[in-house]
């Protein structure tokens, strides 16, 4: 009885682990490609396209992640 209830936690753990690397891998993918575009956007000569890219990046990077987990959560 009790292998088989092992054999069955790993079996749910299992769909879960697909579910997770499947997150794990869409995340990082969307995260390099706004990572990629913003870099270049700030490296642009002209203001119009650098100014917003750099409020962007420097509200990132100049606030912890629980606060903007928190502001993205209630506002």
């Amino acid at each position: 009885m009790m292998i088989n209830s092992t054999v069955d936690i790993f079996e749910v753990l299992a769909s879960g682990l697909n579910i997770t690397i499947t997150v794990l891998l869409g995340s990082a993918v969307l995260g390099y490609g706004m990572a990629f575009i913003a870099g270049f956007m700030r490296m642009s000569r002209y203001k119009i396209i650098s100014a917003p890219t750099a409020v962007y990046v420097e509200f990132f990077r100049g606030t912890s992640l629980l606060v903007q987990m928190f502001w993205l959560y209630y506002a």
